[in-house]
């Protein structure tokens, strides 16, 4: 069996819109000492997001197929506007990913028909 981008990017919405973006999603034991971590499974398929940090914060992103590591992101951010609190940042973040948007998902640069990853596939 082949994973196509279809079936990936289906997993990484669903994934998404059950942990971080869902803010009662339960936490899963910390992988790192002071880190936050979400953990999705669906199928044969596990995502793991840890990240660490509030308005300044980075992190990363893992997806498992059949306990094979087939995707993953490192990611960051910072706030330019001194006001602004862990709290609305993290209101923001979660309502534009529970938007279901694989260009906010994937990056600002993603290309209509054009995914920026590359197609892997596992033989099972």
């Amino acid at each position: 069996m082949n994973v196509n981008n279809k079936e990936f990017l289906e997993l990484l919405v669903k994934a998404k819109k059950g942990t971080y973006a869902n803010s009662d999603a339960p936490k899963v034991i910390p992988s790192r000492l002071n880190s936050k971590d979400y953990e999705f499974t669906d199928g044969n398929f596990t995502y793991h997001d840890t990240y660490f940090g509030g308005v300044k914060f980075m992190g990363e992103e893992v997806v498992y197929y059949n306990d094979n590591i087939l995707w993953g992101m490192n990611y960051y951010g910072i706030t330019i506007d001194s006001s602004l609190t862990e709290e609305v940042m993290d209101k923001v973040l979660r309502v534009a990913n529970l938007k279901n948007k694989t260009k906010f998902i994937l990056g600002k640069n993603l290309k209509k028909g054009r995914l920026p990853l590359t197609p892997i596939k596992i033989k099972i």
